[in-house]
């Protein structure tokens, strides 16, 4: 099941994971970033995105290399994109110290509602400020509402981050994570950099140990 907040129409086609399925034949069929699945059984070898209750006998669906020899020792980092750390983009002081997030089963994908930016040249830094100055002055937020946001080519920049509570969603901020695409997206879908940077940002999550390996969005 796909939760969002009534935006991102387009984008329910265009990513896969998080859904279960019930047979092997369900996972190969799946395409995710032009990758079909394969059912392993070891979830740490999947170099991309691993799904569990998807295939049969407990096995997991993997879209992505899988690689399990004796050589090879699986680096989470290989997945992850680069960061944008608040300091980059001058983030303000949150007004208040937010609560430590544990692993999440949950991920909540939402849009700004504000102008896009096309790329990290262009302002996109400060797209990202004035999105986090407006929530805490006019909306009496306490930080950046969203733990990560995504520009239109596909930069990630850090809310609050892995291990702290957003604040877009009171009843769910403890048990969820939340990433913000830039831009509005009611009528167009995120561009492929964007959906690739969220793509890479999700198994980061997952293979550094923030986001739990049967989440759902």
């Amino acid at each position: 099941m796909i939760m969002y907040n009534s935006i991102l129409p387009l984008l329910l086609w265009s990513f896969m994971a998080g859904v279960t399925y019930s047979s092997d034949y369900d996972c190969q069929a799946t395409y995710v970033n032009g990758n079909s699945g394969i059912c392993v059984p070891n979830p740490t070898c999947c170099k991309g995105t691993a799904q569990p209750n998807v295939c049969l006998n407990n096995n997991y669906c993997c879209w992505g290399t899988y690689d399990c020899r004796a050589t090879t020792v699986p680096n989470p980092s290989a997945y992850c994109p680069t960061i944008k750390a608040r300091t980059s983009w001058k983030a303000m002081n949150p007004k208040q110290s937010q609560a430590p997030l544990t692993p999440v089963r949950h991920v909540f994908i939402h849009h700004t509602n504000t102008a896009s930016c096309p790329d990290s040249q262009n302002g996109c830094w400060y797209a990202v400020r004035t999105i986090q100055s407006t929530q805490m002055r006019l909306q009496g937020a306490v930080d950046i509402k969203w733990n990560f946001l995504i520009g239109g080519d596909g930069q990630v920049y850090e809310g609050t981050g892995w291990t702290l509570q957003s604040s877009d969603l009171p009843w769910w901020d403890q048990k969820s994570l939340s990433i913000a695409f830039v831009g509005n997206y009611n009528n167009v879908r995120p561009s492929d950099q964007m959906m690739s940077a969220l793509n890479n940002l999700l198994s980061c999550g997952v293979s550094r140990g923030y986001i739990q390996y049967d989440y759902q969005l």
